[in-house]
């Protein structure tokens, strides 16, 4: 029992490696930043965003804030990148300024609280 516990153990592990080289291709970026987190929060940031900036961006707080495991994953949940007001967009390059400029007037605010 106690051993088949431990391959499986070792094929979701291998799995997560794997999915954490191909997130991370970025050597410079895994040694300078993810190198400060845990292993736990790095799954957490694999399991929880699909976006490659999305997940350097909570990485970067996670650090910056001393964030537990959890409070990240409360942040990621809570959608802090969204309210924040610091979405990465590409309004700039896609509209032009008139227009770009109304998108973002006519977003919500990023940091209005919502209830559901």
């Amino acid at each position: 029992m106690l051993s088949a516990l431990a391959a499986k153990t070792s094929e979701v592990n291998l799995k997560y490696m794997r999915a954490f080289a191909e997130a991370w291709p970025d050597t410079e970026f895994v040694q300078a930043v993810l190198a400060q987190l845990p292993w736990y929060h790095q799954l957490a940031l694999l399991d929880k965003l699909t976006h490659q900036e999305d997940r350097r961006w909570y990485a970067a707080r996670a650090i910056e804030h001393n964030w537990s495991r959890n409070v990240l994953v409360m942040q990621i949940e809570s959608r802090l990148l969204q309210r924040s007001g610091t979405t990465v967009t590409n309004f700039d390059i896609s509209l032009p300024l008139v227009q770009s400029d109304l998108v973002r007037e006519s977003d919500p605010d990023p940091k209005s609280c919502s209830i559901s």
